[in-house]
């Protein structure tokens, strides 16, 4: 029968140490959760942004100009315009020379997910905003079946409205009206000038269109699972006459989904750059707006910038796991000179490697046990914080992970206590 072993431990001041290093494992490991939910949700995206890709390679006979760079435009010493030269040249010479190209515009921003809850006063649904090259190109149809087509000399603000929505007509016209008398000074304060007679009276024309048509977004945030379909949205129709500057000022945006979308020419990209470069002097936009992308190659490259980003977050976790295990050895190792006399005695008197160590054991298990929880915690906050779902979806994921984390580190420090023990046996017992 064992004896009951009661051997003073000998700290030498190292229990504060081994507080400390146990302390930072444990960020190190709660951190690494975070890293993980992290890379894990880039990875997700990455996944959704290659699909987009590739359903968008149908529109390759379009290009955005991406992204939109500052360029050589300072205002150093002064106050920054409310309206710099720079985007109003893109709104005005640039968009009338594109849309002269058969560039497609479609503002379909309400209809965005990020939009689409929001309550537009007066309106049955949102509406949307094209030019008339969009028409052209895909086809809307009145109530009697046949092609609604408009010409750029069109004074009055053409509304394209879902028949469905008839008995609504006195809202939506008062609705629209109001919203476009109120854009009417804006054209001043843009371009110094007032916009025309003919388009400061305005003239609310509604064509009724076949209810139940889906319309292309040309927005991959708009509808995703629907191949980013909107099915009966009013339409505002702008032609060269009919549009203010206000209309064309954020066609391009440096975004992927920007509203502007380049026809090319003879499909290609360098043939379309090169056809554009003089006028883009010209305009001084040449340094804002040097690359022009296929959406489906802004797609590719969005993807492959999110997988870079898991690549590194995957790497970062893996050297906080990494640092951990190096840690947990030194735990253990500190650990063992605390309470070396004691697991000599229990070897001694017959006691197993794990029983004889069970002072390190213990706090590999407490440690583990708070740094699980810390981890959860931290990547539930982040989520919060960071306005993301991810643990809804990341949660088994994360919890696997951590768990196999755990055996990976109860196997480090099986190893480590058999080091540890093989090197320090002989020296202890001659210290007794």
């Amino acid at each position: 029968m064992r004896k009951k072993v009661n051997v003073e431990s000998r700290s030498n001041g190292l229990n504060g140490l081994l507080v400390a290093v146990m302390i930072f494992k444990i960020l190190c490991m709660g951190i690494m959760a975070v890293i993980i939910l992290i890379a894990g949700s880039q990875l997700s995206e990455f996944r959704v942004k290659q699909a987009e890709a590739q359903s968008w390679s149908k529109t390759n006979d379009y290009a955005v100009f991406y992204p939109h760079m500052i360029g050589y435009d300072t205002y150093e010493g002064q106050k920054r315009p409310a309206f710099p030269q720079n985007k109003v040249n893109e709104a005005t010479t640039l968009y009338e020379e594109l849309n002269r190209r058969g560039s497609i515009f479609i503002d379909a921003e309400p209809y965005e997910d990020a939009s689409l809850n929001k309550h537009i006063e007066g309106l049955p649904t949102p509406s949307i905003q094209v030019n008339i090259n969009y028409l052209n190109q895909y086809p809307v149809y009145d109530v009697g079946g046949s092609t609604v087509k408009i010409g750029e000399d069109d004074y009055s603000w053409i509304v394209l409205v879902p028949d469905k929505y008839k008995s609504q007509e006195t809202s939506i016209r008062q609705t629209i009206k109001t919203k476009r008398e109120d854009l009417m000074s804006s054209e001043k304060e843009i371009t110094g000038r007032d916009p025309s007679i003919q388009v400061q009276h305005v003239n609310i024309r509604i064509i009724w269109i076949q209810s139940n048509q889906k319309i292309f977004s040309f927005d991959t945030t708009v509808n995703s699972s629907d191949n980013n379909m909107i099915t009966d949205p009013i339409i505002e129709v702008m032609t060269n006459s009919n549009s203010l500057t206000w209309d064309r000022l954020n066609s391009i945006n440096g975004e992927i989904d920007t509203r502007l979308k380049v026809k090319l020419v003879n499909g290609s990209v360098q043939d379309t750059m090169r056809d554009l470069q003089p006028l883009l002097k010209q305009l001084q936009l040449d340094d804002n707006l040097p690359y022009l992308v296929r959406v489906s190659d802004a797609k590719l490259q969005e993807a492959y910038d999110l997988q870079q980003t898991a690549t590194s977050l995957g790497i970062a976790s893996i050297v906080m796991l990494l640092v951990a295990l190096l840690l947990e050895i030194v735990i253990v190792s500190i650990s063992y000179a605390c309470y070396a006399k004691r697991c000599v005695v229990r070897r001694l008197l017959g006691y197993g490697k794990m029983a004889s160590q069970r002072e390190s054991i213990r706090m590999i298990i407490i440690s583990w046990i708070i740094q699980n929880a810390l981890g959860i915690v931290l990547a539930f906050c982040f989520s919060k914080f960071a306005g993301l779902e991810l643990l809804p979806r990341f949660a088994v994921p994360l919890v696997l992970i951590l768990f196999a984390v755990g055996i990976v580190e109860f196997l480090v420090m099986f190893a480590a206590m058999s080091l540890v023990e093989s090197r320090s046996m002989v020296r202890q017992l001659k210290e007794f």
